[in-house]
């Protein structure tokens, strides 16, 4: 089993899109929307805006950035209402 300081060395959850104008500021974390005060495995988050996600883990605070914008060609072309 891995030691503790594997901890230190976890990688940061895709944020995958941000909603941060609003009262209740949500962040689309791997799949899943997130609001301030919950918890992604031993993180929890504090703030979100539009800089990114910031969390605390182990007495820790760190910004979870965005993924960079994707740019697909197709994406504006879906038929949807």
């Amino acid at each position: 089993a891995p030691a503790s300081s594997a901890s230190s060395n976890t990688v940061a959850p895709a944020v995958q899109g941000l909603i941060w104008g609003s009262r209740h500021p949500q962040a689309l974390i791997d799949g899943e929307l997130y609001g301030v005060g919950q918890t992604i495995g031993a993180a929890k988050i504090l703030a979100i805006t539009r800089d990114g996600v910031t969390v605390s883990m182990s007495g820790t605070q760190r910004l979870w950035q965005p993924l960079k914008p994707l740019h697909l060609p197709m994406a504006s072309q879906g038929g949807q209402p």
